[in-house]
């Protein structure tokens, strides 16, 4: 996924349409790197976070499955939203924070297998 016509961290429109993403851009991104947790906080209240990526295949024991795991400060409301990299490509779906505080998320090769699996 990636949202294109926009500079993270800011919105300087709204944008509506498909957020480009898939394994090359999951694949591509290293430990450590630059990452934005982006989701609501309340009605219109777009939050941007940013942070960094700690692993990308972590299994998470509150959720019984491998995530993504980041350093970047989420909070509730922001469930459902996206873990971009810097060039604005989803590598994940934000689920909330583990045991240990940090931010979780379905790495996007999950959601295409899931995607997949339902349509074809």
């Amino acid at each position: 996924m990636k949202i294109e016509g926009h500079r993270i961290p800011r919105l300087h429109q709204k944008y509506y349409g498909v957020v480009p993403h898939g394994s090359e851009a999951f694949n591509k991104v290293q430990q450590e790197a630059v990452l934005y947790a982006m989701g609501y906080r309340g009605p219109a209240d777009i939050l941007i976070q940013q942070g960094t990526l700690e692993e990308k295949w972590m299994y998470v024991e509150a959720f019984e499955q491998f995530m993504v795991s980041a350093q970047a400060l989420v909070v509730p409301g922001m469930s459902g939203g996206g873990l971009f990299d810097e060039t604005g490509h989803c590598i994940g779906v934000i689920c909330g924070t583990d045991q240990d505080s940090r931010t979780v998320a379905v790495p996007s090769q999950v959601v295409d297998a899931e995607l997949i699996s339902l349509y074809w």
